[in-house]
């Protein structure tokens, strides 16, 4: 029986960068330390283990001086912190795309917009973005967002604004439109079926 590669089927870019990183770390520091599963697939981590780049589960695990793969979801902007405080070096393999989505929603924090992540509130993906500001808010799914919006008259304003909201449970990552306002008869999730920017676009998106 004939079988038939897709042409998509390997790594995306994003892990392949990650593990070409902690490969090279390994073999060049000897023993070097991955925070979490540096991917999905633990055939590649343990192979990435024979190589001595040890896997634990918390900066606990971390000892000073320690080199620490970040891995391609990223982590949040306290454990970096931690790391960093504790003389931790650091080699960054969080996906470029998950990176723009963290200085995204800083900067949008920065600049006294409200950034609102939609995906799965305990993917570290998603919990590492969130970090990047304090007054993130994180909803499991379009249908939540448009619920908080309208439960509350004061946020009929919140358009002006001009929140900038996150949907990360899509492939790539979009920006809502910021058309959205819940005075319109118009739910999150039509709007979702309209092409929105993409994380990647050179358009300014802050």
């Amino acid at each position: 029986m004939p079988v038939i590669q897709a042409k998509s089927a390997g790594f995306c870019y994003g892990v392949r960068r990650a593990v070409e990183l902690a490969e090279k770390t390994a073999r060049e520091t000897g023993g070097c330390v991955m925070l979490g599963s540096i991917i999905h697939n633990a055939n590649v981590v343990a192979r990435l283990e024979q190589l001595g780049a040890r896997q634990v589960d918390s900066p606990d695990a971390v000892r000073p001086g320690d080199t620490v793969i970040i891995r391609s979801h990223g982590e949040t902007k306290q454990v970096l912190e931690r790391l960093e405080a504790m003389g931790a070096r650091c080699v960054n393999a969080t996906c470029p795309n998950v990176l723009h989505i963290q200085h995204i929603v800083s900067r949008a924090g920065q600049a006294g917009r409200n950034p609102l992540v939609i995906g799965e509130p305990h993917h570290p993906e998603v919990m590492g973005a969130a970090s990047w500001w304090d007054g993130t808010l994180v909803f499991p799914g379009p249908e939540e967002l448009e619920r908080w919006l309208l439960e509350d008259p004061a946020r009929r304003g919140f358009r002006r604004q001009q929140p900038q909201a996150l949907l990360l449970n899509s492939k790539p990552p979009l920006l809502l439109p910021q058309q959205y306002s819940p005075l319109k008869p118009q739910p999150v999730r039509k709007l979702l079926q309209r092409p929105a920017k993409l994380l990647h676009s050179r358009q300014k998106l802050l």
